[in-house]
């Protein structure tokens, strides 16, 4: 038991640095992180996809080159301008349709009967559902905010007290056996 106790305290504060790291990469450099590693996150605000991905899910995407194949009937994650505004989606690809030369991606959300009205090019696609997490969506959402970060670096700063009595103990403990062995060595 002691053991298991003495790798588990060494390894957590390793553990909490990682995930503080990864939030705070994918939290401050959104646009960035994504081409080193691949993928990307993206949360899911709405229920077009429900119920194979609920509201507030966290969908992990694999970046497509613009060349590379999509098949029929693949979740995608993609561009779209809904009412002038620039939002990302994530639906089924259905067919691809030419009209006046320009190709044309055909999406569709799991709820609906017809296709998105949706002008998608093979520009606007991001890439490929991979596999989500449902509802932790909440919480990226906050972290994205200021009120967010400002937790993030409360917790940034808890850590770093941790860290400082942690040494400090062990400081301690050593001086205190060391004195004891002098008044032992004495006796």
């Amino acid at each position: 038991m002691k053991k298991i106790k003495k790798i588990t305290s060494f390894f957590f504060p390793y553990i909490i640095v990682y995930f503080v790291v990864l939030f705070t990469a994918l939290i401050l450099m959104p646009k960035q992180l994504p081409n080193l590693l691949g993928y990307q996150f993206y949360t899911v605000l709405t229920d077009s996809m429900e119920p194979t991905i609920p509201t507030y899910s966290v969908v992990l995407t694999h970046l497509l080159d613009e060349d590379a194949p999509i098949t029929p009937n693949t979740i995608i994650t993609f561009h779209a301008d809904r009412f002038g505004e620039n939002i990302i989606l994530t639906h089924y690809f259905k067919t691809t349709q030419v009209d006046e030369g320009e190709t044309y991606y055909r999406t569709q959300a799991e709820i609906a009967d017809t296709y998105d009205n949706y002008h998608t090019l093979r520009s606007d696609i991001i890439g490929e559902y991979v596999f989500h997490v449902p509802y932790i969506g909440k919480i990226f959402l906050f972290y994205q905010s200021k009120f967010g970060l400002l937790v993030l670096a409360e917790y940034g700063s808890i850590f770093l007290v941790y860290l400082t009595i942690k040494t400090r103990w062990k400081e301690k403990d050593s001086l205190d056996e060391e004195v004891h062995l002098f008044k032992k060595n004495r006796t």
